[in-house]
C-alpha cells in the first residue's frame, strides 16, 4: 500500500473510535428515516387510491344527476304538451258552450214569439207578421240546438277522460 493510503485509513480508524456511536448512531438515523419514507410511501399510495374511488363516486354522482336533468326535462315537455292539449280541448269546449247558448237564445226567442202569438189566437188578434213562429223553422233551430248539445257533451266526454 501507499503511503497516501494508509494515511486515509489511519484517519478513518482513529475517526471512528472518536465517534463510536456516532456511526451506530447514523446507521439506525438511516433506518429509521428508511422505515418512515416506506410508511409515508404506503399513506400516499392508500390516498391516492381513495381519491381514485372518490373520484369514481363523484363521476357517478354527476352521471346520475344528469339522468335526472334528463328525466325532469323530459316530464316538463310532457307537461307542456298535456297542457296545450288541455288549452285545445278546453277551446272546443269553450266553441261549443258558445254554441249551445247562441242556438238556446235563438230557440227561446222563437218559443217566447210563438207563445205570444198563441196568446194573441186566444184574444182574437192576429199573430205577428214575423215568420218565426213556422214550425219548420221551429223544428229546424230545435234540431240545431240538439246537435251542439250532443257536441258539447262529446267534447265534455272527451274533456273529462284525458283528466282520468
Amino acid at each position: 500500500m501507499d503511503r497516501s493510503h494508509r494515511a486515509n485509513q489511519l484517519q478513518i480508524t482513529h475517526i471512528a473510535r472518536l465517534c463510536p456511536h456516532s456511526l451506530a448512531s447514523t446507521r439506525k438515523n438511516v433506518g429509521f428515516v428508511r422505515s418512515e419514507t416506506a410508511v409515508h410511501e404506503e399513506a400516499i399510495a392508500a390516498a391516492v387510491e381513495e381519491q381514485g374511488a372518490s373520484t369514481s363516486e363523484i363521476a357517478n354522482n354527476v352521471q346520475q344527476a344528469a339522468a335526472g336533468s334528463n328525466e325532469v326535462s323530459q316530464n316538463i315537455t310532457g307537461v307542456s304538451q298535456a297542457a296545450d292539449e288541455s288549452q285545445k280541448s278546453a277551446d272546443q269546449v269553450l266553441a261549443a258552450s258558445q254554441d249551445v247558448s247562441s242556438n238556446a237564445e235563438k230557440l227561446q226567442n222563437i218559443v217566447d214569439e210563438f207563445l205570444n202569438d198563441v196568446a194573441s189566437a186566444q184574444h182574437g188578434k192576429p199573430p205577428s207578421q214575423d215568420s218565426s213562429t213556422d214550425p219548420a223553422r221551429l223544428v229546424a233551430v230545435m234540431l240545431r240546438l240538439v246537435g251542439a248539445i250532443d257536441a258539447h257533451a262529446d267534447i265534455v266526454r272527451l274533456f273529462g277522460a284525458e283528466f282520468r
